[in-house]
């Protein structure tokens, strides 16, 4: 049970973790964490306590804490017992090292062991630097971690390291550059670093004495001065290595300081260096200033200081991933500043006045200062720009999109100017009508725009290209959108019904005349005369009806509650799972947002987005609305009614009763089905990880069924329900299931009235049983069985093609040879990760053989043989890595129609998967004609498109002969 949860965390976690650098973290984010221990623990990593692993993975929301460190008091004899007589002693041995110089602590750094022939454990890592007069690097001060990344992580090495550490285990680097805790009696090589700084005050202290010769009487005060050089910095900011970037959105240059990262400055530092050069730290809340940082360092993945109100004691920074965050101001960080004018040259329209001066060749000479004033005038004419209009059917506005071709943007109060000049109103975006007319004429076009409606102080709302309302500066330069002020939609269709009974009385039609005059305060819509779609849900038997389909005559929240009250319906809860299901089929499915029913905070209510999200929000919105029948009757399945039907025929007159009944509820008598006699739409999947066949059921979803009647089918026919927590069984589900979008049932070790599922996101979950999906049943027995030795002794040794029924024996025939060492939180080894899976560990770590095991060296050059294709993945020591294009001539190179794997293949990617993101390697896939960058798989098994000038692994396939 644990396992299944921490396996649902580790999986979210992972999703949200990808894609970021292994060795990203803001610059001094280490040291901040001052806080008590607190390991937590989050896809088979431990952390010291949250606030590290934010520094490591600011996206990560999902993890726990981790469970008390194993205690193995009887184990660790036995293993420690084998070492006494070592093959090498770490404290004598001849080592190959590695040194560095950090100028950020003026310390050595050594990588010992690059050869890795006698790695100690962390203990004797410990005592060899001490006994060296050095000490292990710690990983929590951000001048040694940027070391150890620089000797282990970029040479994909795993190395033991100090700093804070967890009782029972002991902090290691990994390959990938994450900071673990695992077990201490692994061997692994190590860093160690000089104890003490060779930074120096001495430098600096010979130019206070100059000054004093000059003043030979005032200097009496000034000696005191000097003392207080040792506190001067070590390095000039003023002379570290520059960029200039000019921003054409508001004419500034905006530099950024100390690229190498030599001498970055806390936050008031560097305020003050921006202040001395007549310059200012640029402000992350304005427009131009966040793009400039964007450009300077996210792009760059450097983070920065930055300007904006912020919390006391604490300071802006953007961080390398582009997102701004508040944290200590006395972390030493890169920093941009810029110039402090806004100067636009307004010289480009000057040219187009002299034209008609050189007509009237006499007056010229009054002309010349007439060029005098023309600087004041705009630079552009907003009332001159390419406009679109739209009208809006649902208030029946014209709504017009300025400056389409953004030649005269403007800021936010010109913007409400322009359009009260003109008699319309800018656009607000808390009106559903308004909303809807924005995302169509800028979203849509990949548009920011200004917008109306309640914000902050200083602060405007904008739609942004993705369609998200946003508050930002005010002095930004957008497109904006105005509206007509009248909501006019013609009375006209619905007053030709009432004049009928008018035409007979001819002369009293002075009086009627004023009738027609309280025609306005009648609605404009009607909500029953609207088009409805109306769905008959098998979950829980009831008609779900979508009014409103073409959004003529939207309504609030309370309206559309009581429009279902009136027709004896009930408004759908988001709530409940059939509720939900009929939502998502009936509004997220189409694309619409609709109104649903469940517990909400004060002043908002719950709707479904177009996305299928569950919000709350305004409740005075004009949306669509889905109504359901009160009652939710199925019937009992009737199993045992084709036993007795003979008894049944002989009595005519119960059945009586029944046709009456379906008059009022015509639409409510459901389709019945039987599952154990329904002709189900099946597919059959083959599986060579463990030799079974595994069929999914229902696929047209006519009779899906609980989780305890889909176990009795799977029984029925012989067969078993398909378990999640084993690896290959995984493996299909993933295939049947989740890359169809089908939601079905699984087994495993569940809670009390909870029954495990893979989602259509291939995620497990336990929910209510009594749910009706689809299942996944699989042959009881494998079908691997060693080859007949009697008929033909010599044919089994060439294909050799089938293992035996042991887990392992699987992996042996599958992957051979495959000897990529993983290890599991605990420290337990496993040859490679199909091993692992058989002992149910899915959460490991790249890691060494055991010593116990000198010999345990396998190909460099993976092999797999699926579906018809060989696959060579080159190589695992990583000697080999190379860009796209090299790596690409050298397959096509092997000849034999070799190529690189293409990840638009199903059966290509899963291999790739197999070689490369289960050994977490990153590899090349081939490219496709029309990426603009190049293909490849991560360590999380995500396809990732990148710049094609990386040294990555690479896998090469061709059809097997």
């Amino acid at each position: 049970m644990t396992r299944s949860r921490a396996a649902i965390l580790a999986a979210a976690a992972l999703v949200l973790a990808l894609g970021m650098a292994p060795g990203a973290q803001a610059g001094g984010c280490l040291e901040s964490c001052k806080y008590p221990l607190e390991p937590v623990c989050c896809d088979g990593k431990m952390w010291y306590n949250p606030c590290h692993m934010r520094c490591q993975f600011p996206n990560i929301t999902f993890y726990e804490h981790c469970p008390s460190p194993p205690a193995p008091p009887p184990s660790p004899p036995s293993p420690r017992q084998p070492p006494t007589p070592p093959p090498c002693d770490p404290l004598t041995y001849p080592y190959v090292n590695n040194t560095i110089y950090s100028p950020a602590d003026c310390r050595n750094y050594t990588l010992f062991d690059i050869e890795a022939r006698c790695m100690p454990e962390w203990e004797s890592a410990r005592d060899f630097c001490d006994k060296k007069g050095l000490e292990l690097a710690p990983w929590d001060l951000d001048a040694s971690n940027s070391s150890l990344h620089s000797l282990c992580a970029a040479n994909r090495h795993t190395c033991w390291i100090g700093g804070k550490t967890v009782p029972g285990l002991c902090p290691l680097m990994s390959a990938e550059g994450f900071v673990l805790w695992q077990g201490c009696h692994q061997p692994v090589r190590f860093v160690c670093r000089t104890k003490g700084t060779q930074c120096l005050a001495a430098p600096p202290s010979p130019r206070p004495p100059s000054p004093r010769p000059p003043s030979p009487k005032p200097p009496s005060p000034q000696p005191p001065s000097p003392a207080p050089s040792p506190p001067k910095p070590v390095c000039n900011p003023h002379k570290t290595t520059n960029i200039t970037y000019f921003n054409t959105k508001d004419c500034r240059n905006y530099t950024l300081f100390d690229v190498d990262a030599v001498c970055p400055q806390e936050w008031h530092s560097a305020q003050q260096f921006c202040l001395a050069r007549g310059l200012e730290l640029v402000p992350h809340n304005d427009y131009a200033g966040k793009c400039a940082l964007d450009t300077l360092c996210a792009k760059r993945g450097f983070t920065c200081w930055s300007r904006g109100p912020c919390q006391k004691d604490q300071c802006p920074l953007m961080t390398a991933h582009g997102e701004i965050h508040e944290q200590g101001c006395h972390q030493p960080l890169r920093w941009v500043c810029r110039t402090t004018e806004f100067k636009c040259p307004a010289s480009p329209p000057s040219p187009p006045p002299p034209s008609p001066r050189p007509p009237s060749p006499k007056p010229p000479s009054p002309q010349p200062p007439s060029p005098a004033p023309s600087p004041p005038k705009p630079v552009c004419n907003p009332h001159k720009t390419t406009n679109i209009t739209y009208f809006n059917t649902k208030d029946c506005r014209n709504y017009t999109l300025f400056d389409v071709d953004a030649v005269c943007p403007q800021e936010w109060h010109s913007a409400q100017q322009f359009c009260l000049a003109r008699g319309l109103e800018l656009v607000p975006h808390n009106d559903y009508a308004g909303k809807c007319a924005l995302d169509t004429l800028c979203a849509k076009r990949g548009f920011t725009c200004w917008s109306r409606g309640p914000c902050q102080k200083e602060l405007c709302p904008l739609i942004t290209a993705h369609g998200e309302i946003h508050e930002q500066g005010c002095h930004q330069q957008l497109r904006w959108v105005c509206r007509t002020t009248e909501f006019k939609c013609p009375a006209s269709p619905p007053s030709p019904p009432p004049p009928s009974p008018r035409p007979p009385s001819p002369k009293p039609p002075s009086p009627q005349p004023p009738s027609p005059a309280p025609s306005p305060p009648k609605p404009v819509c009607n909500p029953h005369k609207t088009t409805n779609i109306t769905y008959f849900n098998t979950k829980d038997c009831r008609n779900y009806t979508l009014f409103d389909v073409d959004a003529v005559c939207p309504q609030e929240w309370h309206s559309a509650q009581h429009f279902c009250l009136a027709r004896g319906l009930e408004l759908v809860p988001h709530n409940d799972y059939a509720g939900k299901c009929a939502l998502d089929t009936l509004c997220a499915k189409r694309g619409f947002t609709c109104w649903s029913r469940g517990p909400c905070q004060k002043d908002l209510c719950p709707l479904m987005t177009a996305h299928g999200e569950i919000h709350e929000q305004g409740c005075h919105q004009q949306l669509r609305w889905v109504c359901r029948t009160t009652d939710g009757q199925c019937p009992s399945p009737p199993p045992p009614s084709p036993a007795p039907p003979s008894p049944r025929p002989p009595t005519p007159k119960p059945p009586s009763p029944s046709p009456p009944s379906p008059k009022p509820p015509s639409p409510k008598p459901p389709p019945v089905c039987d599952p154990r006699t329904n002709v189900y739409t099946n597919q059959s999947y083959y599986n060579h990880g463990d030799c079974r066949t595994y069929t999914v059921y229902d696929i047209d979803a006519t009779c899906p069924v609980d989780w305890l009647t889909a176990k009795a089918l799977c029984e029925k026919k012989g067969l078993e329900l398909a378990p999640h927590n084993e690896f290959p069984s995984r493996w299909a589900l993933d295939t049947l299931c989740a890359k169809r979008g089908f939601t079905c049932w699984a087994r495993g070790p569940c809670q009390k009235d909870l029954c495990p599922l893979m989602t259509a996101h291939g995620e497990i979950h336990e929910q209510g049983c009594h749910q009706q999906i689809r299942w996944v049943c699989r042959t009881t027995e494998s079908a691997c069985s060693p080859p007949p030795p009697s008929p033909k002794p010599p044919s089994p040794k060439p294909p050799s093609p089938h293992p035996s029924s042991k887990c392992t024996d699987v992996c042996d025939w599958k992957y051979p040879n495959w000897h990529v060492r993983v290890c599991d939180k605990d420290g337990n080894s496993y040859r490679n990760w199909c091993y692992a899976a058989c002992h149910g560990c899915y959460l490991y770590t790249l890691c060494h053989a055991p010593p116990s095991l000198p010999d345990d060296k396998g190909d460099n050059m993976l092999t797999l043989h699926e579906h018809g294709y060989d696959y060579r993945m080159y190589n695992v020591d990583a000697t080999q890595r190379m860009p796209y294009d090299q790596a690409q001539k050298f397959c096509t190179g092997l000849g034999a129609d070799w190529d690189l794997a293409p990840y638009g293949d199903g059966a290509s990617f899963n291999a790739v998967r197999q070689l490369c993101s289960y050994n977490k390697y990153t590899c090349w896939f081939k490219r496709d004609e029309h990426d603009a960058l190049c293909p490849l798989i991560d360590a999380g098994g995500s396809l990732q498109k990148q710049a094609c000038d990386q040294g990555v692994r690479f896998v090469c396939r061709k059809e097997s002969a």
